[in-house]
């Protein structure tokens, strides 16, 4: 999208952008649902945070960022270390909300590493061997954040290839949370022919309150509320 372009109108959905600074085109965008009551947003455009009011009363924060590679940023001369900045400010801001998660493209290979988070370091294993120059940055910043890399870890499977282009597959993409017991899962043909990416997806099980009722007997309802990543370059 053209930086003078409007924002989109997508049906059903609060849409929440943030444009690129320096370059015509290019930024991140989350969407919520209508139903869901968003409570604050903050960002720029490396990193957005969104706070909303569930269902049953609880408040989720929600990360979303795009770190672009090295090349991106030199040739919009856009300081490597002031970009890494701006998705720390954001996500070292995350309240202490029931649900604390991070999406997005990091553009970053870590391997198998994985941060230690309230003492807990939870092994991961990846298909991407491969452990860029941004790795020890981005375990850190989890570190920061108190965020575990969701990705292959703990019984999870190996943590797949989620970018595949002509120049090869890799892992770049990633769901950080602060719960270790949530599991990501990976589909590679819902964005097929629209993206180089694979769709990561993580539902959180929300009771929904039902209308107040002096006859009401039935438990709550269960609500998955889903956050996905999936983008192309």
């Amino acid at each position: 999208m053209g930086n003078n372009t409007p924002p989109p109108a997508i049906p059903g959905y609060q849409v929440f952008e943030q444009r690129r600074a320096q370059g015509k085109r290019g930024g991140i965008m989350m969407l919520v649902r209508n139903s869901l009551q968003v409570a604050a947003l903050t960002g720029n455009e490396y990193a957005q945070q969104v706070q909303q009011r569930l269902p049953d009363g609880s408040r989720a924060t929600i990360n979303n960022v795009y770190l672009p590679p090295y090349d991106s940023l030199r040739k919009r001369q856009v300081c490597h270390d002031e970009a890494k900045d701006a998705v720390s400010t954001v996500l070292t801001a995350t309240p202490a909300t029931t649900y604390r998660l991070t999406c997005g493209d990091f553009n970053t290979r870590c391997g198998d590493k994985a941060p230690t988070v309230w003492d807990l370091q939870l092994s991961r294993t990846c298909n991407d061997q491969r452990v860029c120059a941004r790795a020890n940055w981005m375990v850190q910043l989890c570190e920061l954040a108190e965020q575990h890399i969701l990705n292959g870890a703990g019984q999870q499977e190996a943590a797949p290839y989620t970018c595949t282009t002509p120049k090869g597959s890799s892992a770049v993409d990633y769901i950080l949370s602060q719960d270790p017991s949530h599991v990501i899962k990976y589909d590679a043909t819902i964005l097929e022919g629209w993206s180089d990416h694979v769709l990561l997806h993580l539902a959180l099980p929300v009771a929904v309150r039902p209308p107040a009722s002096p006859a009401a007997t039935q438990p709550p309802a269960t609500a998955a509320f889903r956050w996905d990543v999936g983008a192309s370059n």
